[in-house]
């Protein structure tokens, strides 16, 4: 929900709230776009994986990843950075047996907005 500009993540029950008493200062947590670049470019040491440009647009879609999808990965297992084929970080994924599952990309603040 858009707060004054910004970008919070409130409950249903809360918005209902804020509805109902006008627009507040601030409301549940804020989810500011430049924090969870941050957050991933902060990983330094974190395993990445490289895709397609094809996958990353689903990706930032909020969609997994498809391993025939993957350039290059420095490992085979447990959570990843996933990047594109520059080497920008687009956000988190977790491997499964066929596919990386999107946990955090930098689409998310976008998708959320109601």
């Amino acid at each position: 929900m858009r707060i004054r500009g910004k970008e919070f993540k409130v409950t249903k029950e809360m918005k209902e709230v804020i509805r109902e008493l006008g627009e507040p200062y601030a409301a549940g947590i804020y989810m500011e776009f430049p924090s969870l670049h941050a957050l991933i470019t902060s990983q330094v040491n974190f395993p990445r994986v490289f895709v397609d440009d094809h996958a990353e647009q689903l990706f930032l879609y909020g969609r997994d990843v498809f391993l025939r999808s993957i350039i290059r990965k420095e490992a085979d297992e447990g959570i990843v950075i996933i990047c594109n084929k520059r080497g920008e970080p687009l956000g988190f994924g977790k491997f499964g047996k066929r596919l990386i599952k999107n946990i955090a990309d930098l689409g998310m603040y976008l998708r959320e907005e109601d």
